[in-house]
């Protein structure tokens, strides 16, 4: 569905999942709402609600979820730049293709309100263009349109149609029903045939009928909801419908056409040549008159099945048929299954062919046999060996004579011996073609006692004689040497993984603990040297000439911010320490974060919007931190002349919380987006943004700490989603 909605030219189209997150949209919501159809898939669709509207999207969710599609509403939506526009949108749900048909998505089609007027305008053309006839009428049945092809087709004048009832285009045995049906569809209207079970008919002006297939859809307009007919003469059809059955008697094989109760309906030539019946000693009468009694019992449940996914497939894979003839002769054959779509609904249409010459050419295969790679040892039910080839000879160490006739115990080592028929016996219960011992380690053993590993494939083989099975035996000496070889540099690897992450995990410590120790213990000196800067400062300040007092002031704006980034450093070092998880509600943290920021808020008149956000075990400290330097930094990299505005959210993303703080800020160019995680980077002058440069990489860590990682989105003055997840701890 996803993929036809999508070629809608002039509408906006969103794929949601059953959450309210879009996962997919069209090119054409950058012309409506000011996205790039790459922006929204991720974000949740009340991004594009205005508050009013987000209950009226729920309601239609939560009926969506439960399979019913809506008529198209008109309602409103928020562009990027929060202007408020008209739109009609149309709502259904998306359904397992497979299995339930369990509702798993919803597709949004919206169109603006705007589009109606040029769409109506164009709307004669475009029906005139149609290759079928084409009939509009209101829910009177009263005709409001029709299209030349009409005209051509039943003989009518534009004006003679016009405004009259529709029923003149019907014969009059349809009159007294119809007007039923019509009613029907405008209670339910939505696209469909007409014809589904029926043979339509429809009648020309000069009284002759035509079999005509009609299909109905509902339109929408300001005056109600109208409904287009297109009509076509499939009079050519039915007349290739009758030619099926000359085709039918050209077949080469028998064919057998039955319905669903297994009653054949229609044999050809080739079938009573092959049976020996008549064709009126087949018809009416059920197909398991063709099939030998053994089979008859089960075939009702196969037909039943087959029914359910009625598909062309070959009937009896992986078992051999057989049919029977009126003298009570069997013969095997191949069968092929078809379904046909009928006006008396499904039959099924069996081509047989009698395939007793290809099984005479089968009992050839023995020579094939001997070509083959491996050791091919074929028993019997009672596990006595029936047929082996050279490689099995080569590979036991034994001669042919010597294993014909004889239990296949021989070739097996003593401790797997008391097992081995009980498995046999299994084996012929269920014959199918698949490995032998699976999730077991098989041995073999050769004439002299020694045991080699191998792999054995079996295969169940039916024969005259009764069902046999095929043992091919590979000695994989080889492969389990190279397998016990990986084991071992795995392992060694694994190690060395193990003393690598070890000694990395012992340098970061070992860094932290260098970056904690450093930055306390030069603050003491720092504060020394900052206070007799200060002192010298307003002791001499003014006192010495102009270019003493400039230098006294580097001196203490330098102080300053040794101060700053020594204390940052030791904020850095200091990230982790604590350990202690806890149950943090992220919508109460932000909301009392906002409450600390206020200030800073206010003078800039800053915007935030804060969604629903998760509960979650974390560190809450960190997280904290982790929230406020990146509001804060989205409140000092705005832009100009631009209130500044903050959307805060979250998604659910497999084992982890996907968090997106977006902003409309200046916005960071793509090759410096790696780069701004980086400890003291800065991408600005001190005079143009004040700070350190530590406090994303502050970010970066918290959200390491937390099993998850950081990363932006953004294009120079397009503003910034920093985008960071916190993994389940």
């Amino acid at each position: 569905m996803a993929e036809n909605i999508f070629q809608f030219a002039n509408d906006a189209v969103f794929i949601i999942d059953l959450e309210g997150v879009i996962r997919q949209c069209n090119d054409i919501v950058e012309r409506f709402y000011g996205y790039r159809s790459d922006e929204l898939p991720g974000k949740p669709f009340s991004l594009l609600l205005p508050p009013g509207k987000i209950t009226e999207f729920e309601t239609h969710r939560e009926n969506l979820v439960l399979g019913t599609i809506s008529d198209a509403v008109d309602t409103e939506r928020i562009t990027r730049n929060k202007d408020i526009i008209k739109v009609s949108a149309s709502y259904s749900p998306i359904k397992e293709v497979s299995g339930t048909g369990q509702v798993i998505g919803i597709s949004v089609i919206e169109r603006k309100v705007s589009y109606y007027r040029t769409i109506a305008s164009k709307a004669q053309a475009l029906l005139e263009t149609s290759p079928d006839p084409l009939v509009i009428i209101n829910s009177s049945g009263q005709i409001l349109f029709i299209n030349a092809q009409t005209e051509l087709l039943f003989g009518y004048k534009k004006e003679e149609l016009l405004g009259r009832k529709v029923e003149k285009l019907m014969p009059d045995r349809f009159l007294e029903s119809h007007n039923e049906y019509r009613k029907d569809f405008f209670s339910h209207p939505k696209t469909r045939n007409m014809n589904s079970g029926l043979e339509l008919f429809a009648k020309r002006k000069d009284g002759t009928e035509f079999p005509a297939e009609i299909s109905l859809s509902p339109l929408t307009t300001e005056e109600g909801v109208f409904v287009s007919a297109a009509i076509r003469d499939i009079t050519e059809r039915k007349r290739a419908e009758e030619k099926f059955r000359g085709l039918l008697e050209a077949a080469p094989d028998a064919m057998i056409i039955a319905n669903e109760k297994g009653e054949i309906v229609l044999v050809n030539h080739q079938t009573e040549i092959l049976f020996g019946y008549s064709k009126n000693e087949l018809i009416n009468r059920p197909v398991e008159l063709l099939m030998p009694g053994n089979l008859r019992g089960k075939h009702e449940g196969h037909r039943a099945e087959y029914y359910k996914e009625p598909k062309v497939r070959a009937m009896g894979a992986g078992i051999e048929l057989f049919a029977i003839r009126k003298d009570g002769t069997q013969f095997p054959v191949e069968i092929s299954l078809s379904p046909l779509e009928t006006s008396e609904g499904i039959l099924v249409s069996a081509a047989v062919r009698d395939i007793t010459e290809r099984k005479k050419s089968e009992q050839k295969f023995r020579g094939l046999l001997e070509s083959a790679p491996d050791a091919i040892v074929i028993v019997d039910r009672q596990g006595v060996i029936q047929l082996i080839n050279a490689q099995t000879e080569q590979l036991f160490g034994y001669k042919r004579e010597e294993l014909m006739g004889h239990k296949v115990e021989i070739l097996i080592p003593g401790r797997f011996v008391g097992n081995h028929p009980e498995h046999r016996e299994n084996f012929f219960s269920n014959p199918k073609t698949r490995s032998m011992g699976l999730g077991l380690e098989l041995f073999g053993k050769k004439k002299n006692g020694a045991e080699f590993p191998v792999e054995i494939s079996l295969s169940p083989m039916e024969t005259a004689e009764g069902l046999l099975v095929s043992a091919a035996i590979r000695d994989i000496s080889e492969k389990k040497q190279l397998e016990k070889q990986i084991r071992e540099a795995n392992i060694n690897l694994e190690k060395k993984v193990q003393q690598r992450t070890a000694e990395l995990e012992r340098k970061n410590k070992d860094l932290e603990q260098f970056a904690y120790v450093a930055s306390h213990d030069l603050q003491e000196p720092l504060r020394t040297t900052s206070s007799f800067v200060e002192l010298f400062s307003k002791k001499y300040m003014g006192r010495l000439d102009a270019d003493a007092d400039k230098m006294l002031n580097y001196m203490v704006q330098a102080s300053d911010r040794m101060r700053v980034l020594i204390q940052d450093l030791l904020d850095y070092s200091r990230i982790g320490r604590k350990t202690d998880l806890q149950v943090v509600d992220c919508s109460a943290m932000i909301k009392n974060l906002l409450v600390d920021l206020d200030k800073s808020i206010q003078e800039i008149n800053a915007i935030i919007h804060v969604e629903e956000l998760p509960v979650l075990k974390a560190y809450p400290t960190e997280l904290k931190l982790l929230f406020q330097n990146l509001i804060l930094n989205s409140i000092k990299f705005r832009r100009k002349n631009v209130t500044p505005e903050i959307t805060i959210g979250a998604i659910r993303s497999k084992n982890a919380w996907q968090f997106a703080i977006e902003d409309n800020g200046i916005g960071i160019e793509e090759k410096y987006r790696e780069r701004i995680f980086v400890i003291f980077q800065r991408l600005h002058t001190r005079s143009e943004y004040e700070g350190s440069g530590i406090g994303l990489a502050h970010c970066k860590k918290i959200a390491e700490l937390h099993g998850g990682n950081i990363w932006v989105e953004s294009a120079r003055n397009q503003g910034c989603i920093f985008n960071f997840t916190i993994a389940d701890l």
